[in-house]
């Protein structure tokens, strides 16, 4: 599994295609796994439809499927895996987005973006690094109850440049002991919280399609249609 969040570090260091022409690029999801080597039975077994591929497909490009599909392809394997193994492998999987504030990307402030916008851009600040994480931790079978976002009262620092908005993960242990899961590019330990920061519980959301992860009970079923909420968003609104 460490070799495969190797080979998908590559992946994400890819330079993006120019957008083309779809009629010249196969948008159907099994002949671009079957092309791009990927397991056949994802076809069978996945959590992103053949809808949303398609319409990911036109909007971000081949590059951004190929991210899309290895992230699915990945999630699915780790079914089995020990629980250090999910939290490892989804921290250092997400930590390869690249970080750009709410501010730059979407000329918003406090913008939650979808799990396929943080992936079709390759970009989010911490919150959306934050989501994206949480709703993975919960598609491999870990329970709402025990991962909750977090604001730290200390800025995230990028690039010399300091943030206030700076959200993480906590994922409490049966010892009730919080691992922290954090936002570091291309790098970071999950580690113990020892009282190292101050910190505040995040328990609502400024976008709706996010409401749904502080209810109780929260199943795959709700955690798939998080997932693909893209083709919810652009086939009633294109503009948006």
């Amino acid at each position: 599994m460490i070799y495969n969040v190797f080979i998908f570090s590559l992946l994400f260091s890819l330079n993006c295609y120019s957008m083309q022409d779809t009629s010249k690029t196969t948008n159907n999801k099994k002949e671009l796994l079957q092309k791009n080597n990927f397991k056949n039975d994802i076809v069978q077994n996945n959590f992103i439809t053949e809808e949303t591929t398609d319409l990911f497909m036109r909007i971000y490009g081949k590059n951004a499927v190929i991210r899309l599909l290895y992230i699915e392809e990945i999630i699915l394997g780790l079914k089995d895996a020990s629980l250090y193994e999910k939290l490892f492998t989804i921290d250092q999987l997400i930590n390869r987005i690249h970080f750009m504030p709410d501010s730059k990307q979407w000329h918003k402030e406090n913008y939650w973006a979808t799990p396929l916008e943080v992936i079709g851009t390759n970009y989010g600040d911490t919150e959306d690094i934050a989501l994206l994480k949480y709703v993975l931790l919960l598609k491999v079978g870990i329970s709402s109850k025990d991962i909750q976002l977090i604001q730290k009262e200390i800025p995230f620092e990028r690039k010399h440049k300091q943030y206030k908005e700076n959200i993480s993960l906590f994922y409490f242990t049966k010892k009730y002991v919080p691992l922290v899961l954090d936002y570091h590019f291309r790098g970071g330990e999950i580690y113990k919280y020892k009282e190292q920061f101050k910190f505040t519980y995040i328990t609502k959301s400024p976008n709706k399609v996010w409401d749904i992860i502080f209810q109780q009970d929260i199943t795959s079923n709700d955690v798939d249609k998080i997932l693909n909420y893209i083709v919810e968003i652009k086939t009633s609104n294109p503009k948006q």
